[in-house]
């Protein structure tokens, strides 16, 4: 599902125009990324926490042509989902 898809099925449970849903979608998506930029941590209970986390510079090695490769420091995000939301899912196929 991407962005147009979301507020396509935001539009159908809520009533709204694709437009409006549009506009919501993009509101709580910026939400979010403002959450994240003031604090290390935004909660949404039933879904889940998107945070922040600082990955150290490191260097390293290729194994397929043996060439020293650095990676610099930098900020990444994760999201660790709320239990109600893991327990939603459908369980994989076999």
């Amino acid at each position: 599902m991407n962005k147009s898809e979301l507020a396509a099925n935001v539009a159908l449970s809520c009533s709204l125009s694709k437009k409006d849903a549009a506009v919501l979608v993009d509101a709580v998506l910026s939400g979010i990324a403002a959450g994240l930029v003031e604090s290390p941590r935004v909660a949404l209970h039933g879904f889940g926490t998107f945070e922040t986390k600082v990955h150290a510079a490191r260097a390293g090695t290729s194994s397929l042509n043996g060439k020293a490769w650095a990676s610099p420091a930098h900020t990444g995000i994760s999201f660790h989902p709320a239990r109600a939301f893991l327990a939603a899912l459908p369980p994989p196929a076999a």
